[in-house]
């Protein structure tokens, strides 16, 4: 009901971002699509609550109000997070759907991505929690086995240096946390910047059966020779 009226009402969808509290949707959003994720009958509310944060996140006062702080608590399985707000819920709930999901939601991780880096030019502080949890998804998606498994997954990678340009530019000064663990994981930057194709190739064949299979083609191979 709620992604119709916002759908087809925009008067409805302006009125609940910028004169409600639309922050308040995010908890319920996050525990749907927590205890949906290992469901196959329940992928449909999965893709809704995802479309919902897709076309909320675009909004500027949407995304400023997920500085204000968490005070809800979800029966779910997530990592403690002391001081954070709206922001580090999403960020830590799409990163265990990433992570922790059936490999069907695949197909949402730009959705997840582009969600996160939409809000990020506006979040003013990310919990340490947080912060690691998006520096190891740049981790998993440099992974050459992850990276070369299919032709559009260096997609998810733009993304996530977006997210990162965005707080680095405009939430410097309130993000020690983000920076530090930036600081603190450089060899993954590193390691894409010298990434050449026949060790990816190689390094993503030694990954077949521990991840996203990938399979090199004849052209593949004639490239590496």
């Amino acid at each position: 009901l709620l992604w119709q009226l916002f759908e087809l009402n925009s008067a409805f969808q302006s009125h609940a971002l910028q004169a409600c509290d639309a922050a308040r949707l995010v908890p319920p959003l996050c525990y749907i699509m927590l205890e949906s994720r290992r469901d196959p009958a329940k992928a449909g509310l999965i893709h809704v609550c995802t479309f919902l944060l897709l076309r909320m996140s675009g909004d500027r006062d949407f995304a400023v109000l997920l500085n204000s702080p968490l005070k809800a608590s979800l029966p779910v399985d997530l990592p403690l997070f002391h001081g954070g707000n709206h922001a580090d819920l999403l960020f830590v709930t799409l990163h265990k759907l990433i992570v922790n999901a059936k490999p069907s939601l695949q197909a949402m991780y730009n959705c997840f991505l582009i969600v996160m880096a939409n809000l990020s030019p506006y979040v003013k502080r990310i919990s340490l929690v947080a912060s690691v949890k998006l520096v190891s998804l740049f981790e998993l998606f440099t992974s050459p086995r992850f990276l070369y498994a299919a032709e559009a997954n260096h997609a998810y990678v733009a993304r996530l240096l977006d997210l990162f340009n965005n707080v680095v530019q405009y939430q410097y000064a309130g993000n020690p946390h983000l920076v530090y663990a930036l600081v603190k994981r450089h060899e993954a930057f590193a390691k894409l910047r010298d990434l050449e194709l026949p060790e990816a190739v190689a390094a993503a064949a030694r990954g077949q059966g521990r991840g996203p299979r990938f399979v090199p083609t004849r052209a593949w191979l004639e490239a590496v020779k």
